[in-house]
């Protein structure tokens, strides 16, 4: 039997990431109820209500507070508390958190 040699090949396949920055705007509206939120998320649709808000300049975060109901891009987040990261867009719900789909 003649030896044959077997050539393994390796394919990697990698995702490269856009470099740009996250971006987040938000406005928060008063009402007689509690606050309104409104603005975008990394270009997705960002909309809900909390009883309370904060603008966390120190910590560079928006703090919702009690209620907190939001939509973004076809997902609604429900929980007691979020905390919207400024620099990194990441959304951080915490206590009664519940999360669905919105056909």
């Amino acid at each position: 039997m003649k030896p044959r040699s077997i050539a393994v090949a390796l394919f990697a396949s990698f995702t490269l990431f856009s470099l740009s920055q996250p971006r987040l705007s938000l406005t928060a509206f008063r009402t007689r109820d509690g606050i309104r939120i409104e603005g975008a998320l990394n270009n997705e649709t960002l909309a809900g209500t909390a009883s309370s808000f904060q603008d966390d300049k120190a910590a560079h975060n928006f703090v919702l507070d009690g209620n907190v109901d939001l939509t973004i891009d076809g997902v609604r987040l429900r929980a007691d508390e979020v905390i919207i990261h400024k620099d990194s867009c990441v959304v951080e719900p915490s206590g009664n958190v519940r999360v669905t789909a919105i056909n």
